[in-house]
């Protein structure tokens, strides 16, 4: 696994113990661990340019509503609910069972 530098992110969220938040700070992550955090960091391997980045290593949203963007500002779904009327009729589905 190669090596990867974040370089320059404008915030850092550390979530240590101490809750840290640090600023145009670099991230070495080595082998697919993070090894280290701080400030002028190196690397022979990938850099990956994060300014104007928030990052917050080891953070992994599970979640997630992406569904959601689909149905943002329709009442009760109605939008899916027509779009699979569409769907089923397009198909020659006789009917939608409703719950």
């Amino acid at each position: 696994m190669s090596d990867v530098l974040i370089r320059g992110a404008d915030h850092i969220l550390t979530m240590d113990d101490d809750r840290r938040e640090l600023q145009g700070a670099d991230i070495r992550i080595e082998d697919g661990a993070i090894t280290e955090i701080g400030q002028g960091l190196r690397s022979e391997g990938e850099v990956v340019l994060a300014h104007g980045c928030v990052v917050t290593p080891g953070l992994v949203n599970t979640h997630h509503h992406l569904y959601q963007t689909l149905t943002k500002a329709v009442p009760g779904g109605a939008a899916v609910r027509a779009s699979a009327r569409q769907r089923s009729r397009a198909s020659g589905a006789t009917g939608i069972r409703k719950r």
